[in-house]
């Protein structure tokens, strides 16, 4: 009877092993990503982080400046003349936190100095939108559309980052940035844990884009930390 009930025991315990396991297999082989935001008037378009962080959050943006902008041919425009600065930029931003959490600095550095080898840039292409922001609301005249698809390769052919080089090239340095920051958390949080949305990965980009994360106190922080790239949803 013991040795009956032991193994019904060990097979329920197998079945939902597996069951978790296709479901954190079916999440993370469709991917995620990060969103555009194209608006039909003048407004230039931006990363949905960088309007979140004021629409919602209430901080203001504050973006290192551009130092080097190479003259650009849009014709001929492939996705990498500007990323350097780009990613200068983006690891600005990370550094941010260095003072509340030196560790986690130094592995999202580490994530943005490989950005470069991992990404392409697909043109003439609009990617599928994922459906893991968890967007509550948008500016009237404007819609989110699909930046980036974050998904672990599958062949050698492949790259860890793909980007629509069409809504790309429509952004300016500084929101470059803040793409690859937003991967850059992204890619360090699904590295430890499953995640249901993006909204706590824009969340701490929020923080990070507006330069307050070094105000939280120790207890604040540490909760966020475990929630972002440890356990809460």
């Amino acid at each position: 009877m013991l040795k009956s009930f032991v193994i019904v025991v060990f097979g329920l315990f197998l079945g939902l092993h597996i069951q978790a396991h296709a479901t954190l297999v079916d999440w993370t082989e469709k991917g995620n990503g990060g969103d555009i935001l194209v608006c039909q008037d003048a407004r230039q378009n931006m990363m949905y982080d960088a309007y979140e962080t004021e629409a919602r959050h209430g901080l203001k943006v504050v973006l290192p400046p551009v130092q080097t902008a190479n003259s650009v041919d849009p014709g001929n425009y492939t996705g990498f003349e500007d990323l350097d600065e780009a990613l200068r930029i983006a690891a600005l931003i990370l550094s941010r936190v260095e003072s509340r959490d030196p560790e986690l600095s130094q592995a999202l550095l580490e994530e943005n100095a490989n950005f470069k080898s991992q990404v392409y840039f697909i043109p003439n292409t609009k990617l599928m939108p994922i459906d893991d922001g968890g967007i509550i609301f948008l500016p009237e005249g404007c819609e989110v559309q699909q930046l980036v698809v974050q998904r672990t390769p599958k062949f050698a052919t492949d790259k860890l980052y793909t980007v629509a080089l069409n809504y790309w090239k429509t952004l300016n340095i500084q929101q470059k940035a803040v793409a690859i920051v937003h991967e850059v958390i992204y890619r360090k949080a699904l590295r430890d844990r499953y995640m249901e949305s993006s909204e706590l990965v824009r969340y701490f980009n929020a923080l990070l884009l507006s330069d307050t994360v070094k105000d939280w106190g120790y207890a604040e922080y540490r909760d966020l930390y475990y929630r972002v790239f440890l356990f809460g949803n």
